[in-house]
């Protein structure tokens, strides 16, 4: 899905965070030192939301579909990951298409994410309509 073709909600994703830091970078309100500093602390946010997923119990007869449900959450958290290292790669050698792809990496873990936090409240909704 392209970027025009989704609402891109929740403006505090990781991907409007990588966004502002290309666009931050791009008219020299930052150096490649401070995007790399700031990337080391993506990466650390980044870490922290996959071993709180991580620790989440996974109670098939509770939410039956919640393994699928984690599993995308943890791509979706991959492709921050990915994108933060190929933004790493940009710094390193000026190749803009590098950015580019680090957007659309990023935007696909943001997608992903998005996805699932709208069907799960879909769920939430039916299930509460259906005890009443």
């Amino acid at each position: 899905m392209s970027r025009e073709g989704s609402a891109m909600n929740f403006p505090g994703s990781p991907y409007f965070v990588l966004e502002r830091l290309l666009d931050e970078y791009r008219n020299g309100q930052r150096t490649p030192e401070d995007v790399a500093r700031s990337l080391d602390i993506f990466d650390a946010f980044v870490e922290q939301w996959n071993e709180g997923l991580m620790a989440l119990p996974v109670q098939p007869q509770v939410l039956p579909d919640g393994e699928e449900t984690l599993n995308g959450s943890f791509q979706g958290l991959e492709c921050f990951s990915e994108a933060s290292a190929i933004m790493r790669d940009f710094l390193a050698t000026g190749d803009d298409s590098l950015a580019d792809q680090a957007l659309d990496t990023a935007r696909q873990g943001h997608e992903t994410l998005e996805a699932l936090f709208f069907e799960t409240a879909r769920r939430v909704e039916a299930l509460q309509n259906e005890v009443g």
